[in-house]
This record gives structure tokens, C-alpha cells and sequence, in this order.
């Protein structure tokens, strides 16, 4: 995809990186229009340290998977992942996540995150630690 005449979103978005407290970005709209596209510029080009994933279509519990695998690739990008690897919740993923967002700030991109609230994972209020995190961010 071409990018052009985006320093205007790219700027938002280090202006949100730059508080002190952890933010919620909702990049929204229609398809192909560059939300994605520019949310991967944003990273390559700030060199954040930052967990990119992008939710497939499919269950629930091969969702929880997958991001518990891109978790820990990020939190440990030497080792072998076992491919079965996943942590027992989401609740256990946003764990690490905080844990590893202690010292140092911590981008987290969930992508087409649509497909998360189509596998039934996204509660209508605050039910879990993913719940709370997103509150307490758009607070």
C-alpha cells in the first residue's frame, strides 16, 4: 500500500505514546483504507518496543494461543516456542503483558480486533483482567 500525507496521524500517535499513563487507540474504519499500514509505519519507524498481533479467524481458544505465543516470542525472541505453548487465560496474558510494560513502556497492536469480539471474547463490561485493562486505559 502507498503511504502518503499520514505525519498528521503518526504525530497522534507519538503524542499518545509520549504521556505518562498507558492509552487506548482505536484506529477505525472502513476496509483498505490504511489503519493498519499506518499503525505498522508507526512502529518500524519509532523502534518502540512493542507486541504486534493480528487476530485471525478462528476460535477462541486458537486466539488465546496464537497471542500467548506472540507474548512470549516478544518476552523471549532466542528461545523455541513449544507450538502448543498458550497461557490458561487471557486474564494470565494481560499478566505478562503488564509485568513486562513495569520498567519500560510497551506498545501492545491487536489488530482486527473485530475477530476477537466475533469469538465471543470481548464481555460487554469489564469481567476479566482484559477487561480492567481496557477500562483503566480509557479512563
Amino acid at each position: 500500500m502507498i503511504f502518503f500525507n499520514r505525519q498528521e496521524e503518526l504525530q497522534g500517535l507519538d503524542r499518545l505514546f509520549e504521556r505518562e499513563r498507558g492509552r487506548l487507540a482505536i484506529a477505525y474504519g472502513r476496509r483498505g483504507i490504511g489503519k493498519t499500514t499506518l499503525v505498522q509505519r508507526w512502529l518500524s519507524t519509532r523502534r518502540h518496543r512493542a507486541i504486534y498481533w493480528s487476530a485471525p479467524t478462528t476460535t477462541a481458544k486458537q486466539q488465546l494461543q496464537l497471542f500467548s505465543q506472540a507474548v512470549r516470542v516478544f518476552e523471549s525472541p532466542d528461545r523455541s516456542i513449544p507450538v502448543d505453548f498458550t497461557y490458561a487465560s487471557w486474564d494470565e496474558v494481560f499478566d505478562e503483558i503488564l509485568r513486562l510494560a513495569e520498567h519500560d513502556s510497551l506498545v501492545v497492536v491487536l489488530d482486527d480486533f473485530e475477530q476477537l469480539i466475533a469469538a465471543g471474547l470481548i464481555c460487554q463490561t469489564p469481567c476479566n483482567t482484559f477487561g480492567t485493562i481496557v477500562s483503566m486505559i480509557a479512563m
